[in-house]
This record gives structure tokens, C-alpha cells and sequence, in this order.
């Protein structure tokens, strides 16, 4: 039902692997994406970058040998997250569940 809800509104796109990669059209006549707004393949490449830093820094060992780069690289990866979400303003709706549901955890 909340697919249908959100597909409906026109929350969720319709190519799932073409919506990361989604170039603006930038009033091409042809549909044929442009490669001028260097800003979108960027923030994926940081993005992808930060995911498998958090990813390697969160695994144990690596947690008792340095925890101090665990801790800062968390920290640093939320202030990418916050930056990209500043940046891409229509990622809202994407994220607001889940910052809702942290949110709910953290009062709980």
C-alpha cells in the first residue's frame, strides 16, 4: 500500500538502476542526458567513498584497534550526509522516514 502511496506522488522513480546516475536533460530536444553537472556523478563517487569507509572503520577489529578513527570517521560521514542532503533538497522525502525512526530510537 505505501509503495503505491509514494509511487503515485511521484516519489519514487520509475528506473531504479537509472535514478543514481540521473543526468538532467538540460532542455535537450533528444531526451539524451548531458554530461555538464559534474555535481551528481561527484556526490555519488563521495557518497559510495564514504559508505565503504564507514563500512571498513564499523567492523570490530578495526573498532578495538583504532577507535578513534572510527569515531571521527562516523562523525565526518554525518556531515557529509547532512552537506548532501543540504545540497540535493528533493532527497527529503527518501530520508525523513528513517531520520524519524532514529530519531524515535534515540528518545526511546
Amino acid at each position: 500500500l505505501w509503495y503505491r502511496v509514494f509511487d503515485v506522488n511521484g516519489y519514487l522513480p520509475r528506473d531504479w538502476l537509472n535514478a543514481p546516475l540521473n543526468y538532467p536533460s538540460n532542455g535537450n530536444d533528444n531526451g539524451t542526458p548531458h554530461g555538464d553537472n559534474f555535481t551528481v556523478p561527484l556526490a555519488m563517487v563521495t557518497f559510495a567513498a564514504m559508505l565503504v569507509a564507514i563500512g571498513v572503520l564499523a567492523q570490530p577489529a578495526v573498532r578495538r584497534w583504532k577507535y578513534e578513527v572510527f569515531y571521527w570517521a562516523h562523525h565526518i560521514g554525518l556531515v557529509f550526509f547532512v552537506m548532501s542532503l543540504w545540497h540535493a533538497t528533493g532527497s527529503w522525502p527518501f530520508v525523513l522516514g528513517g531520520l524519524i525512526l532514529w530519531m524515535v530510537d534515540g528518545v526511546l
